[in-house]
């Protein structure tokens, strides 16, 4: 069966509405694709606010209950992020939600009551030994600026809060009052670091500070000579001098277990031997910074 509609003004104009409606409705449509998300599991990122400060960790910065156990809070001082303590590993909670793991092997969570003298309950610390509890999770949403918002377990956002932290050493600290993410202040630009190096980048033996191994643990330098190994829950479980380095490996020693570590980076491989015998393949490195 055939129909033909002939040569209609009225018919072209209905036409031409269409076709200009689908322009425009795939104009104002953003596709967000697998490869554009920032936040998959072992990103490490970096959260820059809408005055320009970045997301960091801080200690003994705000007044909390617990001087001890609270001692890292978040806070916005930070002008350059190239720092660890402004650098957060992505991890895939697998139900929509991330964890944020820093470079003290804690997560940043939701704490209620947590810090003295706050404008708002719950604030932005970084105190959890694992991401498994709701109030260390974060719901990514994306926004049509191209920014992101983070959603707590509580609907609350986490947010740039200007004077909320009575006697903070900074003025802008991150709570989770806001529910609503079209305020700038709810908004965060999102900056990966563990894209494909240039080769003015590359890091080798002499420059490395961090290793991601198969097994989701990692090997990070956390002192002038000191090494601390993460396990895949992010708490740290050993402790290694740095003995020597060359281009392609750093060799680490722990003196309590007389275990010989090397960080090959030639050949992609943590290597582990005992009382300085025979070394053996242990894990393969994934990713290094």
């Amino acid at each position: 069966m055939y129909i033909s509609l002939g040569y209609n003004k009225s018919n072209n104009t209905l036409l031409f509405i269409l076709i200009l409606a689908a322009l425009l409705l795939l104009s104002n449509t953003k596709l967000v694709h697998a490869y554009d998300n920032p936040f998959q599991d072992g990103n490490i990122i970096s959260l820059q606010a809408d005055t320009g400060k970045w997301f960091s960790r801080c200690a003994g910065c705000q007044k909390t209950v617990d001087r001890k156990r609270f001692r890292d809070t978040i806070t916005l001082h930070v002008d350059n992020p190239d720092a660890g303590h402004a650098k957060f590993t992505v991890v895939d909670m697998r139900n929509g939600k991330i964890a944020l793991l820093s470079h003290t092997g804690k997560y940043v969570a939701r704490c209620q009551g947590c810090i003295r003298g706050a404008a708002y309950p719950n604030a932005a610390t970084v105190h959890a030994d694992t991401p498994n509890g709701a109030w260390a999770q974060f719901t990514p949403v994306v926004l049509a600026n191209g920014k992101y918002a983070l959603r707590t377990d509580t609907g609350g956002y986490l947010t740039r809060c200007n004077n909320c932290s009575s006697g903070a050493a900074y003025p802008n600290t991150v709570t989770m009052h806001v529910r609503n993410p079209d305020a700038a202040y709810a908004q965060w630009h999102v900056h990966v670091w563990n894209q494909a190096p240039s080769a003015a980048t590359v890091v080798n033996g002499y420059s490395v500070s961090s290793v991601e191994h198969a097994n989701r643990g990692r090997f990070t330098k956390t002192g002038a000579s000191s090494w601390t190994e993460y396990g895949n829950n992010g708490r740290a479980i050993f402790t290694f001098k740095e003995r020597n380095r060359d281009e392609w490996s750093v060799y680490l020693f722990d003196q309590s277990r007389n275990v010989n570590i090397q960080l090959d980076l030639h050949r992609k491989k943590v290597r582990y031997g005992t009382n300085n015998g025979r070394m053996s393949d242990l894990y393969d490195i994934t990713y290094v910074q």
